[in-house]
């Protein structure tokens, strides 16, 4: 077996407790996110506003993407993007780079935690194969991200139905690694500015998975 994969198959158990162990702090995770996602879809909201004026063209699609360069380059950016049906096709699309720094802040001391346990077993540890170990870690950080961006579109709703941009009545929601296929993650209910229904009272607007 390649070293690497062997290494890999070594830290499986410590990848599944850290990934359990995020999963039940969804909810905190969120919190932390909120405030810079709420900006920056009101940047994607904005330029959208001008890129479209005079066009029959509605925002379908809003989309976020993993840049699989960010993990080498340790930038950990995120492309969130808002745009028409024909997505990375759409000449009119808006994109914005954005790093959920709060996820990635143990990112550094669980990499400790995995050389320490590597240790145990292997000798003379190569950085190309911690590397390779970083971004296993690194994938399982997007799985947690995907986990929690239909709940951050659905918090962040009032941004897209007070910026006067117009939408399909039913925004899709998805996401994936950027310029490839994406999967829908679900589809938000997007409401005019001062409707009376949103759901429950709150902040938060409808929003179905799948």
């Amino acid at each position: 077996m390649d070293r690497k994969k062997d290494m890999e198959q070594y830290i499986e158990e410590y990848r599944a407790e850290r990934i359990r162990l995020k999963k039940m702090n969804l909810e905190a995770i969120r919190a932390k996110l909120q405030p810079l996602f709420k900006e920056k879809l009101k940047q994607l909201a904005a330029d959208q506003l001008r890129k479209r004026r005079g066009s029959p063209e509605k925002a379908e699609i809003l989309y976020l993407c993993r840049l699989l360069s960010s993990g080498y380059t340790e930038s950990y950016e995120s492309v969130l993007g808002l745009g028409g049906s024909l997505l990375f096709l759409d000449k009119r699309r808006s994109e914005t780079y954005w790093c959920p720094e709060y996820l990635y802040n143990d990112l550094e001391s669980d990499m400790e935690e995995v050389k320490k346990r590597l240790k145990k077993k292997f000798i003379r540890i190569e950085e190309y194969e911690l590397l390779y170990l970083k971004q296993r870690l690194l994938e399982d950080d997007w799985e947690i991200l995907e986990a929690c961006f239909l709940e951050l579109v659905s918090s962040a709703a009032p941004v897209l139905r007070e910026s006067g941009l117009k939408t399909e009545s039913v925004l899709k929601v998805m996401s994936g690694s950027y310029m490839e296929q994406l999967k829908l993650q679900g589809s938000l209910a997007v409401r005019p500015a001062g409707d009376k229904e949103s759901v429950g009272g709150t902040e938060q607007a409808e929003v179905t998975k799948g």
